[in-house]
């Protein structure tokens, strides 16, 4: 079969220049296999919860909670419904107060972690997006999970004066707000006094300070509200 003279001659493959990239790629696997899939893992776990944010539906408040119990739909139900009751305005003008409550599923015996770490990972990894304002956890998760770096000093919020309940200046217990003692009767039977449940304030951080400084506010004026005097 004749060449056509205009077909320009294309040049074979240069065995040599692919072995040298692959011997490149298998180094780079070898010595930092680890730092790849904890990247990658990280980089797909907060891609998801990006994602799952901006198709939540739309609310004026975004509140996270992390720990052993298992909210039924009553318990989640009523929990938003108060959470609701307590912001100041309908920030987004849509005619309704409304609130959006991410869970974890966190259990421990007390002092350890039981079954998978992924739920623990995938809370700090949310965390760090900035994303929520308002934290409610479990006693073992403000212990484990580290949380100091992440949340707003008590005395930012309230000066030299802390309230009741203050823990470690960064924290109030939840059973200690005017929050759990104008909604005693519902959140009572959801959180027990005998069963302290952990409320902090986040710092909008990692994913950018700026884009998170409204919700911030909001968050902050919650959470002041929330904690009363």
């Amino acid at each position: 079969m004749n060449r056509n003279p205009q077909e320009p001659i294309q040049n074979p493959p240069n065995p040599a220049q692919n072995s040298k990239f692959f011997k490149w790629l298998d180094n780079l696997w070898y010595h930092y296999k680890w730092h790849i899939l904890i990247g990658l893992f990280v980089l797909f776990t907060v891609t998801v919860c990006v994602v799952q944010c901006a198709n939540r539906e739309k609310s004026d408040a975004l509140f996270v909670y992390a720990g052993e119990k298992i909210l039924s739909g009553e318990e989640r139900e009523s929990l938003t419904q108060a959470l609701g009751e307590t912001l100041a305005q309908d920030y987004d003008k849509d005619g309704k107060k409304a609130v959006a409550l991410v869970t974890f599923s966190i259990f421990s015996d007390g002092t350890t972690l039981i079954g998978s770490a992924d739920a623990e990972r995938d809370l700090n990894n949310y965390l760090n997006t900035g994303e929520c304002s308002i934290w409610l956890v479990s006693s073992f998760v403000y212990e484990s999970s580290r949380l100091s770096e992440r949340a707003v000093p008590l005395s930012e919020t309230f000066g030299e004066k802390l309230p009741a309940g203050a823990v470690d200046g960064i924290a109030v217990v939840l059973q200690e707000t005017a929050f759990y003692r104008q909604f005693e009767k519902t959140i009572g039977a959801i959180f027990p006094k005998d069963e302290p449940v952990y409320l902090l304030l986040g710092k909008p951080t990692v994913l950018g300070k700026a884009a998170n400084e409204a919700q911030y506010g909001r968050g902050k004026q919650l959470y002041l509200s929330m904690v009363g005097e």
